[in-house]
């Protein structure tokens, strides 16, 4: 069972690092003007979400903070926000790509 789990997790790392990747590949090629509209647009709609959902979080905290008479709170982990806003970017250019091109 623990080998399952060490194998789920590798693949899962794995797909994670090549999708950080990919989104900084994106973001340094250099194209014509369709392409550079379709990055920066997928970019923009990308940074729209994690800024909502960053939004949502520190209401949520606000929240807790007073109804819990100020206990500590749990915060999230830096790579899994990276995570998140790569394969909302991945989705968003797929989704450009096939809108504009």
């Amino acid at each position: 069972m623990d080998d399952l789990f060490l194998i789920f997790f590798g693949l899962f790392m794995l797909a994670s690092f090549v999708m950080i990747s990919y989104m900084f590949k994106s973001l340094a090629v250099v194209g014509d003007e369709r392409r550079k509209m379709i990055i920066q647009k997928s970019a923009a709609d990308s940074f729209a979400i994690i800024t909502g959902v960053f939004l949502i979080k520190i209401i949520e905290e606000f929240i807790k903070i007073f109804t819990t008479d100020g206990a500590l709170i749990k915060h999230s982990s830096p790579f899994n926000w990276l995570l998140i806003s790569s394969l909302l970017f991945t989705v968003n250019l797929y989704l450009n790509k096939r809108k504009y091109s």
